[in-house]
């Protein structure tokens, strides 16, 4: 049975969650209004999320719809590459108070296996790095294949010294592959695209309690499973493509055509749209998708990310 579609500019209603390592204030960090994140320490933004936390559409005729029960029922109209059963990404921003735990992400074969899930490829879009903080990707050259077991596992070791630190700045992407060592330092801003999974190994945190004061279980035998001192670090400039994602730092003209089945976000300002004779308002740091076949363009110039899906001929 044919599925009418109505195709326009779709927005979404971003979730907060709340963690030992972020801010009180994420409004005035992101330009993002969270329903109950007054004096609460929110350190993620869920821009788009067909997850355990499901984005809700904002605007016209699917508004209230959530993101999972919109995929199922418009993905072949919609969407270019409709074979995955649930949406494919997990978008969010991150806001850092304090250092994140030290992690490593499987892969889907991996993930399938033990947690019954797909695994996680991500990059970091850097929004914004003031005090020049560096990112924890990988080892340093002291820890080889021979060692690294013996000491992730050794409770008494000063693991710290033992990361290998990567000095980033604003505008830089970061991608992060199943397997790498990673972490975020404290005072950084960055939206990071992943595949739709939330499976995290957690290697070493600090020695610090949860919310609830409890300490935050480590995942040692699962990461030294996962863990591959072989994989190499990417930082690139304006562009970076995985498998499973695009994304592209973007400046546009006014009347400039927008590409269908995209996500963006504007970085600077707010963005008008025009499409159908008819004018969509996109606020600064919010998301939009244009679904397949609807033609849109900026109303104004700007510098955007531009997202894009994996599988998919550029």
């Amino acid at each position: 049975m044919e599925v009418h579609t109505e195709k326009y500019p779709i927005k979404f209603v971003p979730i907060s969650k709340e963690v030992i390592w972020g801010v009180e204030n994420i409004k005035k960090d992101l330009n993002i209004q969270v329903d109950g994140s007054a004096h609460k320490k929110i350190g993620e933004i869920w821009l788009l999320s067909d997850n355990k936390r499901q984005s809700i559409i904002a605007n016209g005729s699917y508004k209230g719809m959530k993101l999972g029960a919109f995929y199922q029922k418009y993905k072949e109209e919609i969407f270019m590459d409709a074979t995955t059963q649930d949406f494919p990404l997990l978008i969010k921003y991150i806001v850092t108070d304090d250092r994140l735990s030290v992690q490593v992400h499987p892969d889907d074969a991996y993930a399938m296996i033990h947690e019954k899930s797909i695994g996680k490829t991500e990059a970091w879009y850097v929004l914004e790095n003031k005090e020049g903080k560096e990112l924890i990707l990988s080892f340093n050259e002291k820890v080889t294949e021979e060692n690294y077991c013996s000491l992730l596992k050794n409770e008494t070791a000063d693991l710290e010294k033992y990361l290998n630190q990567v000095k980033v700045e604003k505008g830089d992407l970061v991608q992060i592959e199943p397997g790498m060592v990673h972490a975020l330092p404290r005072g950084m801003k960055i939206l990071e695209v992943q595949q739709n999974s939330d499976v995290t190994y957690r290697i070493y945190d600090y020695n610090r309690p949860d919310l609830d004061g409890r300490m935050r279980a480590l995942h040692l035998d699962k990461a030294l499973d996962v863990i591959d001192l072989k994989k190499k670090v990417v930082v690139k400039k304006k562009k970076l493509k995985t498998h499973y994602f695009s994304i592209e730092e973007i400046k546009t003209d006014a009347l400039c055509k927008m590409e269908d089945e995209y996500i963006y976000i504007p970085l600077e300002r707010d963005m008008g749209i025009l499409y159908d004779r008819k004018e969509e308002n996109v606020q600064r740091m919010e998301l939009v998708f244009i679904p397949r076949g609807l033609c849109a363009m900026w109303m104004n110039t700007g510098k955007l990310l531009k997202i894009g899906f994996g599988k998919r001929k550029e």
